[in-house]
C-alpha cells in the first residue's frame, strides 16, 4: 500500500445530482470526517445506484452550527432541509468541493479495495497515487 488515500463518501443520488451539476458546492456531514483540504473524495451514491460515480477535491472544511452552515447552500428550497439535517449535530461541517468530475461509467466499489459500503466514509488506496492527503 502507498500510504495514500481517498475517502470514500456515501452520498445519495440527488445530493450527488446537484454536486455533479455544480448546484452544490458544499457536502454538510453532522460530524466532521477526517478531511482536510486537498484530500480528494470518491462519490459513492446510495441506492438504487450502488456505486461510484464521480470524485472530488475538498477544498475547504467549514465548521459552525446549522443556521451558519446552512447558509451556505446556495439553493433557498434546500436550505431546510440542509438545517433540519444539521440541527443538534454537536460537529457539524461543510465541505467546499471543487474540481468535481462525474465518471462515464458507475464504479464497483471492489475496484478500490473496499467490500461494502461506507456508512458515512471510509478510507481507501488511491487507485491514481494522486491524493494529496
Amino acid at each position: 500500500m502507498s500510504g495514500r488515500s481517498v475517502a470514500v463518501m456515501s452520498i445519495r443520488s440527488r445530493h450527488a445530482s446537484r454536486i455533479f451539476a455544480g448546484r452544490k458546492p458544499y457536502e454538510f456531514r453532522r460530524r466532521a470526517p477526517r478531511v482536510t483540504p486537498g484530500t480528494k473524495i470518491l462519490i459513492y451514491e446510495t441506492a438504487p445506484i450502488s456505486a461510484v460515480t464521480g470524485e472530488a477535491i475538498v477544498t475547504a472544511v467549514e465548521a459552525g452550527s446549522a443556521s451558519n452552515l446552512s447558509s451556505l447552500e446556495p439553493d433557498d428550497a434546500e436550505r431546510p432541509e440542509v438545517f433540519a439535517y444539521l440541527d443538534g449535530a454537536r460537529s457539524p461541517v461543510a465541505l467546499r468541493l471543487s474540481s468535481v468530475v462525474r465518471y462515464e461509467r458507475a464504479r464497483s466499489l471492489l475496484e478500490f479495495g473496499a467490500v461494502r459500503a461506507p456508512q458515512s466514509y471510509q478510507f481507501v488506496e488511491d487507485p491514481w497515487g494522486t491524493s494529496q492527503s
